[in-house]
């Protein structure tokens, strides 16, 4: 799955940032940094992507709400998915 500029439109109108980096040179897998409050200085959490495109739950940088985080999906499998949890978290 490749994230489009939609997606990072669609989270930078409900307030949050999104970045990806290439790849992580280490381990060989594209992270994908969430912050849900655009303006923090850290971000709060990232996706790792998966070697079938998929995306699967990364770190947790903050410490976010221990009902939002239990709501998180552990994989998600299209970027129409990936946006429902950003609106999810946005709106938590």
């Amino acid at each position: 799955m490749n994230i489009s500029k939609t997606t990072f439109n669609f989270a930078e109108a409900r307030g949050m940032f999104l970045s990806a980096n290439n790849e992580n040179s280490t381990f060989g897998y594209k992270e994908i940094y969430v912050w849900i409050d655009a303006e923090s200085g850290e971000p709060d959490m990232t996706w790792i992507q998966n070697a079938d495109g998929t995306l699967s739950f990364g770190n947790v940088f903050t410490n976010l709400k221990p009902e939002l985080k239990e709501e998180l999906p552990a994989w998600i499998k299209t970027e129409v998915e990936f946006r429902k949890v950003l609106d999810f978290m946005a709106n938590a």
